[in-house]
């Protein structure tokens, strides 16, 4: 394939299909990505050399397990992010009162 003018040159280390990879990590959370997503990143590199040798095959593989991966984790990693949102939100009062106890001074104010 040939390369554009003016468009910049792959970085040496940079396996194919990365960037497509890195587009697939969003499904991720944010806050995951940022602690784990270099080192995902990583891996999918040396399951692209391991692979290499296998051509066609090795591509199918890698991107087999890519995307399984991702569609089985990210939303779990979705809903962990989730859930530790709402229990953050739970701890933070909002309110000194609670309904009851404005339901029952509205009703001794009448």
């Amino acid at each position: 394939m040939r390369r554009l003018p003016g468009a910049p040159l792959p970085a040496p280390d940079r396996a194919p299909g990365e960037r497509c990879y890195r587009l697939l990590l969003h499904l991720y959370p944010a806050s995951f990505r940022e602690q784990f997503g270099d080192e995902m990143v990583e891996f999918y590199r040396e399951r692209w050399r391991a692979e290499g040798t296998r051509r066609w095959r090795g591509a199918l593989s890698v991107w087999m397990h890519a995307l399984l991966d991702t569609t089985t984790a990210a939303p779990l990693e979705r809903a962990d992010a989730l859930a530790r949102w709402i229990g953050a939100r739970k701890d933070t009062p909002t309110c000194t009162t609670t309904p009851h106890e404005r339901d029952d001074e509205m009703l001794w104010s009448i």
